[in-house]
């Protein structure tokens, strides 16, 4: 089984946004997720993560993100493993950014 460091990095999200899919025979091991709001407006932020099948998992829900700041939603004490195909998505309503790192395993 092969293991590589890998990131993943939008920016700009205004609306329900992609930002990392799992892909064929892989397992991704999220190490961090981080949203920053650039701007300096507050907003709020939804991540959340869909089973390959359709089900959808909210990891925070509309949580509020003040203008310039940003917030760590995954780190190494709370990884969260996506399967082929599982994928990370984020919602915002003010021009947010969003960085993952992650371990791919093959």
């Amino acid at each position: 089984m092969a293991q590589t460091f890998k990131s993943a990095a939008n920016q700009s999200i205004t609306t329900v946004t992609t930002v990392l899919t799992s892909p064929a025979a892989t397992t991704c091991v999220i190490i961090s997720l981080i949203v920053a709001n650039t701007g300096a407006t507050d907003t709020t932020v939804t991540v959340s993560a869909t089973k390959s099948g359709g089900s959808v998992t909210n990891l925070i829900f509309q949580t509020p993100l003040p203008g310039n700041s940003n917030l760590t939603v995954l780190n190494s004490n709370n990884r969260l493993v996506l399967e082929t195909g599982d994928l990370i998505k984020v919602t915002a309503a003010v021009a947010t950014d969003c960085y993952i790192s992650y371990l791919a395993v093959t």
